[in-house]
């Protein structure tokens, strides 16, 4: 999971709300990582804050249970591994936030953030579907929103932890994820439900900046049955415009997770994703995930 993360959230990155010549002509064909337009000085095939995102999660996940439900160990682990990894790919806002943070506890850090329903709800929140049951990803995924972002976005986090958690132990096919999802989110509406889950004539949305369009985005992507494997995927998940490394990396997770999903990916990515050390440490957080799960 890690790793295609990984890949998704560096190879999305290229295109990650560019527009003009350079992006729409730009070749979606898997060859390579490319440099957005909009951030020239960000290297191609390095990974953002996406899976920054992923891998505080997935130490919580591998910590003390106590902190599974705990927003402030979610708040904690993102302070560590700003500390650890200080690459400027978080959004600019809670860079800033993080830079100015560095010394403060989790609660003054979660005090001082001004919280949205924004797509960082569901950034890297993946790993918590790797927790023993519905009822502990449900909370875990609802802790790990409100550390950092708005409760309504709560919604949108437990679509994709309960995602992977459904494709992880392999609850059923996926073309039933959806109806699992349905059954299994806590709702605040039925609108809520249909736009997420894309039902009742809710259109696929292009993924934005609201948590709600990420996880609409990924959940219809892995779950259509008019794909192959994950290249196809990923090159659908590009051509959506927008949030596109969001989207990537949290369509890649799950699709990783998924044993009716082939990884196709090329080894112009899975090769190129980082640099050796960077790509055997992410394959190492996979391992500790796989093993904690019994997997």
């Amino acid at each position: 999971m890690i790793l295609h993360t990984a890949i998704g959230d560096a190879y999305g990155l290229g295109w990650e709300f560019a527009d003009g010549p350079s992006a729409q002509h730009a070749a979606n064909d898997l060859s390579a990582f490319r440099v957005n337009p909009r951030y020239p000085e960000y290297p191609a095939g390095r990974y953002t804050d996406d899976t920054l995102r992923t891998l505080a999660n997935s130490a919580v996940v591998l910590g003390s249970p106590s902190g599974w439900y705990d927003p402030a160990a979610y708040a904690a682990a993102y302070q560590r591994i700003h500390a650890l990894d200080g690459r400027k790919g978080w959004s600019r806002g809670f860079q800033a936030h993080l830079d100015a943070h560095r010394e403060s506890s989790p609660l003054q850090f979660m005090l001082a953030l001004r919280r949205r329903a924004t797509n960082g709800a569901v950034m890297g929140v993946a790993p918590l579907g790797f927790l023993p049951n519905e009822d502990i990803v449900r909370m875990a995924a609802t802790a790990q929103c409100v550390s950092t972002h708005s409760g309504a976005a709560a919604s949108s986090a437990q679509t994709v932890a309960l995602a992977a958690h459904y494709l992880i132990y392999d609850k059923g096919p996926i073309d039933q994820l959806a109806d699992y999802l349905e059954q299994e989110v806590d709702w605040a509406s039925e609108d809520e439900c249909n736009r997420t889950l894309c039902k009742r004539w809710s259109p696929v949305p292009v993924p934005a900046m609201p948590a709600w369009t990420i996880a609409a985005g990924a959940v219809f992507i892995v779950a259509s049955t008019t794909f192959t494997g994950m290249a196809d995927r990923l090159q659908f998940a590009i051509k959506r415009g927008g949030d596109t490394d969001s989207l990537g990396a949290v369509t890649m997770a799950l699709c990783s997770c998924a044993k009716a999903i082939p990884d196709d990916l090329p080894s112009s990515l899975t090769d190129h994703i980082e640099d050796e050390d960077g790509r055997a440490m992410l394959r190492s957080v996979d391992l500790q995930l796989r093993a904690f799960a019994g997997l």
